[in-house]
């Protein structure tokens, strides 16, 4: 009870320039990510061969700031294609975002990743979930534009697949995005 006393009489006599306020920023752009690993598949042990994935990426952060700083959230969505399989990405970050005007800068954990492999050449679907690291940096062209570039790391280690005993797969890569920040208050 005396802590939430104590942070209601620091917001109130804070000066007003340190509270940002709501930022609501939307992005899309165009991912490419690696992925090396491994598998043990029905008593079998599998070397996953290293491939690129690229494709487009969408999504959006929504922080509170206060000053140059802010804590939010950012969820993410992609197409992505290795040239013969699609798989669907999400990505679901808790971020913290610092501000160099005409710069920002985030760092964030990964607290949900899962990617849907659709293989064209069976029927058969695979979602593998796991979770990791992104930082990123962006440049405001202007006070409504941000080109924006993210490095993303993720470790996936659970699969959907009922014949899958391990996964142990390492996905790395960028997303070049532009994105529309507004800040509400």
């Amino acid at each position: 009870m005396h802590l939430l006393k104590l942070f209601l009489i620091a917001m109130l006599t804070l000066p007003s320039t340190l509270l940002a306020g709501l930022l609501i920023e939307p992005y899309g752009g165009m991912g490419s990510f690696s992925y090396t690993g491994s598998v043990k598949y029905d008593g079998n042990d599998s070397k996953l061969s290293s491939s690129s994935l690229r494709g487009p990426m969408y999504g959006g952060r929504l922080a509170w700031g206060m000053g140059d700083y802010g804590l939010g959230v950012d969820y993410t969505l992609g197409k992505l294609n290795d040239g013969g399989e699609t798989s669907d990405l999400k990505n679901l970050a808790g971020i913290g975002m610092c501000s160099f005007a005409p710069f920002r800068i985030w760092l964030g954990y990964l607290l949900k990743s899962s990617r849907t492999i659709k293989n064209s050449d069976y029927s058969i679907d695979s979602t593998i979930e796991g979770s990791g690291f992104k930082a990123g940096i962006g440049w405001s062209m202007s006070k409504a534009i941000s080109i924006n570039a993210e490095y993303i790391t993720v470790k996936y280690s659970k699969d959907d697949d009922p014949y899958l005993r391990e996964l142990s797969e390492n996905d790395s890569g960028f997303l070049l995005s532009m994105s529309f920040p507004f800040v509400i208050f």
